[in-house]
């Protein structure tokens, strides 16, 4: 591969990894509409596909099936042999340009050629640098999150007031999880990889035992799915890939993720008004914590939308022979998405 070739290479990975994100938020989202997902952690697992995508990417590129190392020139080939194609490949789909329905480009070979080389190497050095200038920043965040968050668990003490609900007791002793009180957090936190804490607020001491008990059993499910790493990775890959539609679809995520985690009060049996209540409380007196490495049901993400699913989530229920086929299409999905390949060659 030529000098050329190899900046060519480079504009490509980073013009197509921003068309893919876009295209493929717009599929994920037509096919939740299409086929009526209404469960939000199945929402939330299929809307990181497009995320999980971009890293897959640049291991799918062909040079073998590239239209430009062949010698073709998009803009000087025989009328009827240039086309998009969207088709069924070996492995996953393929959305893209052909020529001679054999060999492929992509857009960013078309800028390339008629911008110029120069403007190809000026592009990838520039957004090379500033990748690297935002992950410096990224890092330097997490590096003092992760001091933060040693101080506010050396500063809480553990909570000693008995779990009433005997399902969250256990669930709670299954997860390996501590519960710790601390006068510096003003709402519950749930933070930790291996080792799990959740971190109430000295204020939760005044609610009721089922409304404190229903903010833990949103925490848990958050240490359940591993939440914390899924926004952590989300902040990272925001803070360096730059995109509004990125940004807007990693908030309906989070509000996604919170609605899946207030409805864990079914599965203990706790009354749903009681964490209703228990938001309402946190969101009157909340002091923004918005750390690295912590999840928090204070998330202020459409909280009246948030109150109103989880007092009409009976609603929300889906038949089981429905979902099981819902989850069988969601397969195909992932299946089509993954190895798939969208703009690229």
């Amino acid at each position: 591969m030529t000098d050329d070739l190899i900046w060519l290479w480079a504009f490509n990975i980073i013009i197509n990894s921003f068309l893919t994100l876009i295209t493929l938020i717009a599929i994920v989202y037509s096919a939740e509409k299409i086929l009526c997902l209404r469960n939000p952690r199945l929402l939330v697992f299929i809307g990181f596909l497009p995320f999980v995508k971009l890293f897959i990417d640049p291991f799918l590129y062909e040079y073998s099936s590239w239209a430009i190392a062949k010698g073709f020139d998009p803009f000087i080939c025989e009328e009827g042999t240039r086309s998009l194609n969207l088709s069924l490949a070996s492995v996953g789909w393929f959305f893209g340009f052909t020529v001679y329905n054999q060999w492929g480009f992509s857009i960013a070979d078309v800028l390339a050629i008629k911008l110029g080389s120069s403007f190809v190497k000026a592009s990838v050095v520039f957004v090379s640098l500033f990748f690297i200038f935002r992950l410096s920043l990224v890092l330097k965040e997490i590096y003092k999150g992760r001091g933060e968050i040693n101080n506010l668990i050396s500063h809480s003490e553990v909570f000693s007031v008995p779990i009433e609900n005997e399902k969250l007791e256990k669930a709670l002793l299954r997860h390996n999880v501590c519960l710790h009180l601390s006068g510096i957090v003003a709402s519950p936190v749930a933070t930790g990889f291996r080792s799990k804490k959740i971190i109430l607020p000295k204020s939760s001491l005044e609610w009721s035992a089922s409304e404190r008990e229903a903010a833990i059993a949103h925490e848990l499910e958050h240490l359940r799915y591993y939440d914390q790493i899924s926004f952590t990775f989300m902040r990272v890959f925001l803070k360096i890939f730059c995109c509004l539609p990125a940004h807007n679809w990693k908030k309906r995520l989070e509000y996604l993720c919170e609605c899946s985690c207030d409805a864990a009060v079914y599965r203990y049996q706790i009354p749903s008004s009681d964490l209703a209540t228990a938001l309402i409380l946190v969101a009157r007196n909340e002091k923004k914590f918005q750390q690295w490495g912590f999840v928090s049901i204070s998330s202020k993400l459409s909280l009246e939308k948030r109150v109103q699913h989880l007092l009409e989530m009976d609603r929300y229920k889906t038949n089981r022979y429905f979902l099981y086929l819902q989850l069988c299409m969601v397969l195909l999905l992932v299946l089509g998405i993954l190895p798939g390949k969208f703009w690229i060659f």
